[in-house]
Parts: structure tokens; C-alpha cells; sequence
């Protein structure tokens, strides 16, 4: 056979087998989708990995997230930062910044953009003090260890007059998980019972080599069931014969760890802000447990924990509990105010996003009225 000929022959059966492949998986695919979709596990459009948080977002996404249809469906925007904002970070730096950080709470998990709570203490804000600008750095599943790393990152590029944490009883257990896919940080208690805190990178060495620098890695963590399902199915299997979870088992978990860790997380922020010249306060965010079952245990660790955040120099709290529990009296049941997939916590609905900035917009408006004075001295 004639060496142009054998080649044309090798390229014929190539492409056959190419094709074959991809008919293949695309029949693969087809079937997963309707047997059994994996449409919860795909890493959402709108994200890309980042070895430090192990998640952030793009800028400039118009994205209709429909992961957990029918409980929520909703468009999610962001800014030239990243931001899930409708408009971009205003460059002059006449124009103050006020930074919110936070969990799905503060990005508005379940609701369009403008009933999430931070948009409209946003419009309350920025009405009163026009030369602000409020910022929403919140995203899922941050934890205060996230928070503090994120605070450090935008301040770095943010001439910073204050930054605002909406925290909630969530950060407490999220601040013990050390699964290598989420922790951004390590602790240990020392002999003298203080939280040693150690900074870590997100996602073991060859999964992070995978997600940063392997072209159409993501692309599939984001598009492919099937793909996806392949994945899940490996951890598994790995996880019977190494067990571990995604999550510590933090219903027996010790009480007064989950505090300390998470007062450690805050002293660094608080450390950040003292530092890098900027006001920060707290802003409690309750869940239905804290709202409607206060003799439930976990209330009284909560409490320990507000009652020692103060005591950390140079950052303020706010809890407008006692405030919502007066109002929701005889008022209002769960459903009114939350999303009944997610418990004991519980995410805002568009009712509870309302009701909780309407609760909140006072003492917000007041400190960043107070940082203003302050900016920049």
C-alpha cells in the first residue's frame, strides 16, 4: 500500500473512532440527563475556582440559576468585580466604599436581586448618604475563615471605608469543616487553650492542578452529568474505603470549639481592619431556630458567642434578634419569612429579606454614617 494512501486510511479510521466516541458519550449523556440528572451537583456557571476560596465569580455573568427548581429559581448579575450588583464598582475615590461579606444570606440566595436584603439597606444607605457606595461581596457558602481571606483580597484593590459582616449561626459550623474542597484555613488549640489559625489552599495539589490548568476541567464540572455522576460515583467509592465527609459531624461537636475557632476568625478581621485603617461590624443574621424555638439548645451557644464579640477591639456588633422576635409575634410563622429547605437555619424568602433589612437598616445606616466621619483620618 502506498504510504499516502495508508495515511489517508489511518485518518479515516481515526475520525471514526472519534466519532464513535462522541456519539458514545453524547448517548451517555442524553441517558444521565434523564434518568438521573445531576443538575444540584453541577458547579454553577457563574463561578470559577480559586485556589484560596475555593470559589469566586466572574465578572459580568447573566446567569438564570434553575440548580434547585421549583424551591428556587432566580437570575443572578454581577459586576465588574464580581459582585452580584446591577451596577459597576464606581472608580473615583471620592466615592466611599463600604463592603458587605457574607454566605448565600448576604448574596441573596433564592430571590432576584433587587428583594435580596442587601439591596435595599443598599437604597436605604445610599439615600442618606450619597457619596457611599455599598458593595455586596457575599457568596455561598462562605464560612468566617472565607470572609476574613475575601476581606483581605478586596481590600487590597478597595480603598475601604468600612466593611460589614452579615454572619449567621451557619459560620459556626462551617468554620470547623477542614474537608480539603472547602477549608481555607486550619486551627489547633494550644497548650494555653488559645486557636492557632493557619491559612491553607483549597482542594488537594492534583485537584487544583485540574480546576486551574487543565483546559475543559471546569467546562465539564459545569456542564457534563454525566461526567459529574462519573465523579460522584469515584468519591464514593473512595470515601468507603478512606471515610471522610464533606461536612464535621458538628451536632456533636464541641460547643465552646465552634466559639472559639469562630472568635479567632474575628480577631483577624477585626486585626485587618485596624490595620488597613477601615470600620467593621457584625450584623447578626437569625434562622428560624433562633426566631421560633428559642429554648432550643442551640440558641444558648449563640448567645455565648454575641455575648463575647464585643469584647474584640475594634469591631461592633448588631443583632436585631430580640427586635425580629417582637415583631414576628403572633405575626408571622416560618414560611412567612424563610425557605423550607434548609434547616435549622433557613434562607430568607423574599418576606424575611424585607422584614430583616427594615430591622436592620437603622443601626447599618448609623455605623456607616460613623465610618464616614472617620474615612481616610
Amino acid at each position: 500500500m502506498r504510504p499516502g494512501r495508508w495515511a489517508a486510511n489511518v485518518v479515516k479510521r481515526a475520525v471514526l473512532v472519534l466519532g464513535a466516541l462522541g456519539v458514545t458519550l453524547g448517548l451517555g449523556e442524553l441517558g444521565v440527563r434523564l434518568a438521573v440528572p445531576q443538575e444540584r451537583a453541577l458547579v454553577r456557571g457563574y463561578v470559577r475556582p480559586d485556589a484560596e476560596l475555593g470559589s469566586v465569580h466572574k465578572p459580568r455573568q447573566d446567569y438564570f440559576d434553575r440548580h434547585w427548581e421549583p424551591l428556587y429559581a432566580y437570575h443572578v448579575r454581577t459586576n465588574d468585580y464580581g459582585y452580584r450588583m446591577d451596577e459597576d464598582v464606581n472608580p473615583s475615590p471620592a466615592v466611599r466604599k463600604v463592603l458587605a461579606l457574607g454566605d448565600s444570606f448576604t448574596f441573596g440566595w433564592g430571590v432576584e436581586i433587587e428583594d435580596a436584603f442587601f439591596s435595599l439597606l443598599k437604597r436605604r444607605v445610599e439615600g442618606h448618604h450619597p457619596r457611599v457606595q455599598l458593595l455586596n461581596g457575599g457568596q455561598d457558602g462562605f464560612s468566617t475563615g472565607h470572609v476574613y481571606k475575601k476581606l483581605r483580597r478586596e481590600s487590597a484593590r478597595l480603598n475601604l471605608c468600612a466593611a460589614l459582616y452579615f454572619m449567621n449561626a451557619g459560620d459556626l459550623a462551617d468554620n470547623l469543616n477542614l474537608h480539603p474542597d472547602y477549608r481555607v484555613t486550619s486551627f489547633q488549640r494550644a497548650t494555653d487553650g488559645a486557636i492557632i489559625l493557619t491559612d491553607e489552599k483549597v482542594f488537594s495539589p492534583f485537584k487544583r492542578f485540574l480546576l486551574l490548568h487543565v483546559p475543559g476541567y471546569d467546562w465539564l464540572n459545569q456542564h457534563s452529568h454525566v461526567f459529574v455522576l462519573a465523579k460522584r460515583s469515584v468519591q464514593r467509592r473512595a470515601a468507603a474505603v478512606v471515610p471522610f465527609g464533606p461536612e464535621p459531624a458538628v451536632a456533636g461537636a464541641d460547643p465552646e470549639l465552634m466559639t472559639d475557632v469562630t472568635l479567632a476568625h474575628l480577631e483577624r478581621i477585626a486585626g485587618l481592619a485596624r490595620t488597613s485603617g477601615f470600620k467593621v461590624m457584625v450584623v447578626w443574621v437569625p434562622g428560624s431556630t433562633e426566631l421560633f424555638a428559642p429554648d432550643d439548645g442551640l440558641n444558648a451557644v449563640l448567645a455565648r458567642l454575641k455575648s463575647r464579640v464585643p469584647r474584640i477591639a475594634g469591631l461592633q456588633l448588631f443583632d436585631p434578634t430580640p427586635g425580629l422576635r417582637e415583631v414576628i409575634r403572633a405575626r408571622y410563622r416560618p414560611e412567612d419569612l424563610y425557605f423550607r429547605d434548609y434547616q435549622p437555619f433557613g434562607h430568607f424568602n423574599r418576606g424575611g429579606n424585607a422584614l430583616f433589612a427594615a430591622t436592620s437598616a437603622e443601626a447599618v445606616e448609623r455605623f456607616v454614617g460613623e465610618a464616614m466621619t472617620s474615612c481616610g483620618k
